[in-house]
């Protein structure tokens, strides 16, 4: 700094030395007093604009990082608040980035010479909310750029370990996205965890894919700082065989992501990655960041319904200009009408089978199109209608809709995908969206008609078909048992190496369960069994002791809360069915305080525990409200538990580490058992014997009934008369 001072005031002095002769010693002084407070101007202004510290105006409507000025122009204008319908015109679910911390482009990499390719002449970003005079980037189409500088450095990570941090970015489009689909091909901010010899430790994928022509936008990203952070080298799960190398590669193909453009990265900490994957050209404008709050993002606890754009009833990230499957990927409000179904200012009103038709074409080859869009058209006008939540659609469209899926389907496999190519979770979502006439039929709930998830009643296509195909794909484990499924088992030179993992093989048993129904005696009876050994290889090999799980069997933590809640919801596993014959031997005898103890005499080891229910005399099926007490020979560990008393403690530790719900993973039914089981149910465990208290009423009497790890129960008997 004191060097470029110098030579400053140098260059400004050099005109004073040149004409001092033509000058006397009074004049020669007060123009080099002058030449020299330019100097220290100039010095000073130069100081000013290399000190990138951010300088916040006491409102916070003005900031200025180095030589360049940001604005909050709703700011301090009370009538324009966080939460008004205009905030989500530009911001992303209406979250303004307000109080954030700014990144120049230039801080995040060694070399800022780096940067000028990318780096047009263009006007300052200026919308009705913002105006920012930092130097955008610009990526054409196909362009990659990951910056390599860490926005967070590994000593600043540590003190985030647990800790939520949002990042905004500026994204303006022009013609992007043409020839790629949607998930792939829109403008993206990626963030990476690196650790010191490159391997990315966690990678962050944004959620917000708005693709063609569209004016400036702030989109954001939330990404939680892992609690076991290690970025030493060595402790990234590196790639160690073939096998994973191809799964890699192939999974990296199947989601359109390529690798980095540049070299990777020595310096551990989260890095930023900008991409315009496809066409025409995406520019990037002033990155930001702040900590969250408790409860202020989806991850950490936030109401969906918070997200909900006023103005259209849309939950997309771009709801003005994001295409029909952004719009259904958050899912659909409860309370407000569905506006965006009519149209917005990319999307044409969807209750016409001109328009149906129209976006059919156009989404047939589309990978994030086909799954999640296409799956919720027959949801969308069903639920629309019903609830009010949007306008009549035209006479006939649902036929129009089961018409045009029938034809999408495969009739070798049953399923369905983009382009024809097979995907689980594609013929999953339109299964449980358009042919789905009841709920899953369940042994002890009567049977519930949905006909807001099929389209005019209709069972599915090939539905004999599907499940054969699903049972020849299930992939046999270890114990030489059919275990689960795999994210690649329609790549036959991949399925032969891979493993199942949970996301494939609860999709796998949702599809059985709602086809369940629809096929012969002998296939039930196929499903029964290829759904009880999906459970059998789920809870010895992805379930650990401490009640948390795995995603795969090659995963070494449990890094996600994702889907286990949804498995343990979709197999039979908690539901009440007598379904083994006979009855355990128990006795029972009188303790001096009228109280029951019973003892098992006879625990078979193919049980897991006794249940006993307080009931009427004249009960024939039993609910978890009715028990009182439930004795665990072992209970030591999650699968020596009553499947009951086993969910409970599994719920409680993923709330402890991720603070998640059933209810809010979307599995209400294992919500429901949970609420139903009493809070002061007896129980005991590593013993073959438990005290009870006697019903006071004279009419209930007392029930019990074995039960084994599947939840599979024995014929319920009175216990006998205490001597």
């Amino acid at each position: 700094m004191k060097f470029l001072a110098t030579i400053t005031a140098a260059i400004l002095a050099f005109p004073w030395l040149a004409f001092a002769q033509d000058l006397n010693l009074e004049e020669a002084a007060e123009y080099g007093s002058k030449a020299a407070q330019r100097a220290t101007a100039a010095a000073a202004a130069q100081a000013a604009a290399n000190d990138l510290t951010p300088q916040f105006s006491p409102n916070g409507r003005r900031i200025k990082v180095g030589a360049y000025t940001i604005e909050n122009r709703w700011l301090p204008i009370r009538k324009i608040q966080p939460g008004d319908k205009v905030f989500w015109r530009e911001f992303m679910h209406g979250q303004s980035d307000a109080e954030t911390m700014p990144v120049l482009w230039s801080q995040l990499t060694a070399s800022k010479e780096a940067l000028d390719p990318y780096t047009p002449a263009v006007l300052p970003l200026s919308t009705t909310l913002k105006y920012s005079e930092f130097p955008p980037l610009a990526l054409n189409g196909g362009q990659e750029l990951l910056l390599d500088k860490p926005l967070f450095s590994a000593s600043e990570l540590r003190t985030m370990r647990g800790e939520i941090v949002r990042i905004f970015v500026w994204i303006q489009g022009d013609s992007t996205g043409i020839g790629q689909d949607l998930w792939s091909g829109a403008p993206s901010l990626t963030l990476l965890l690196k650790d010191n010899a490159g391997e990315i430790v966690e990678s962050y994928e944004p959620f917000f894919k708005t693709r063609g022509s569209f004016p400036w936008f702030c989109y954001h990203i939330d990404a939680r700082i892992p609690l076991s952070l290690a970025l030493e080298s060595g402790n990234a799960p590196a790639v160690s065989t073939d096998e994973d190398k191809a799964l890699q590669d192939f999974a990296a193909a199947f989601t359109g992501t390529r690798q980095e453009s540049v070299g990777k990265a020595t310096t551990p900490g989260l890095y930023v990655k900008l991409a315009n994957p496809a066409s025409g050209k995406a520019l990037f404008s002033t990155l930001s960041y702040r900590m969250l709050r408790r409860g202020e993002s989806l991850l950490d606890g936030r109401e969906v319904d918070e997200i909900t754009d006023p103005q259209t009833g849309s939950r997309a990230p771009n709801p003005d200009y994001d295409e029909l499957a952004m719009h259904l990927y958050y899912g659909l409000s409860g309370k407000q009408p569905w506006g965006f179904v009519h149209g917005t200012r990319t999307l044409t009103d969807m209750a016409s089978t001109a328009a149906l038709n129209e976006y059919l074409e156009s989404a047939k080859d589309d990978w994030g199109q086909m799954l999640y869009g296409v799956p919720f058209l027959g949801y969308l006008c069903n639920a629309g209608q019903t609830l009010q939540k949007t306008n009549a659609f035209e006479n006939g469209w649902t036929t129009s809709l089961r018409q045009a899926l029938q034809a999408m389907q495969d009739p070798r496999s049953g399923f369905w995908g983009p382009g024809r190519q097979n995907n689980l979770f594609c013929t999953q979502r339109i299964l449980a969206n358009a042919f789905q006439p009841t709920a899953i039929v369940r042994a002890d709930r009567p049977v519930q008609p949905t006909p807001w998830s099929s389209l005019e009643g209709a069972a599915a296509p090939n539905a004999e078909t599907i499940v054969g195909t699903l049972l020849r794909n299930q992939i046999t484990a270890r114990n030489g048992r059919p275990g689960g499924w795999s994210n690649f088992m329609f790549y036959k030179e991949l399925n032969k190496q891979a493993s199942a993992d949970l996301h494939a093989t609860t999709a796998a048993v949702e599809i059985l369960r709602i086809l369940r129904g629809q096929v012969s005696p002998s296939t039930q009876d196929a499903i029964d069994t290829a759904i009880n050994n999906a459970w059998d290889y789920v809870v010895h090999n992805l379930l650990l002791r401490n009640g948390l799980w795995l995603q795969n069997a090659a995963d070494t933590r449990a890094s996600s809360p994702d889907f286990f809640f949804n498995f343990m919801e979709l197999t039979p596993w908690l539901e009440f069915r007598h379904t083994l014959g006979g009855s355990p031997k128990v006795s029972t005898k009188l303790a001096d305080n009228a109280n029951y103890t019973v003892v098992w005499t006879n625990p078979d080891e193919d049980f897991v525990s006794l249940r006993i229910f307080a009931a009427p005399a004249d009960t024939k099926s039993f609910t978890a409200k009715q028990l009182v007490g439930i004795l665990q020979p072992d209970g030591a560990s999650i699968t020596s538990m009553d499947p009951l008393l086993a969910a409970r403690a599994i719920t409680a530790a993923a709330a402890k580490r991720w603070e998640i719900t059933p209810r809010k993973a979307g599995a209400s039914y294992l919500a429901s058992k949970l609420a139903q089981l009493p809070a002061h149910v007896t129980t005991a465990s590593r013993t073959l014997r438990i005290t009870i208290v006697p019903p006071a009423e004279s009419t209930t009497k007392l029930f019990y009934a074995a039960v084994n790890a599947y939840g599979e129960m024995t014929d319920a008997a009175l216990l006998p008369d205490a001597q």
